[in-house]
């Protein structure tokens, strides 16, 4: 199970990144490279929907600890519209 982060700047986790991707209030999105497609797939597909930029980070625990979360994430993204 992935954490989930949710401020005015940032939000972690699949769901909430799609979420926030499909309300059109991102800016980025960075995804894990060890994350498997079919957690991130339809995370990809909206970001280039969206015309959002998509940063590859090297694993999910990067992730988590450049987001300061506790668990291990698949996604996330970086508010700004």
């Amino acid at each position: 199970m992935q954490s989930v982060r949710v401020d005015r700047l940032r939000v972690v986790g699949c769901k909430q990144v799609l979420r926030a991707l499909r309300a059109n209030r991102l800016k980025r999105v960075y995804v894990a490279a060890d994350a498997g497609r079919e957690l991130v797939g339809a995370v990809l597909t909206e970001a280039g929907r969206a015309g959002v930029a998509v940063e590859w980070v090297g694993t999910m625990r990067e992730l988590a600890a450049r987001f300061h979360v506790d668990v291990p994430s698949a996604a996330a993204g970086e508010c700004g519209n």
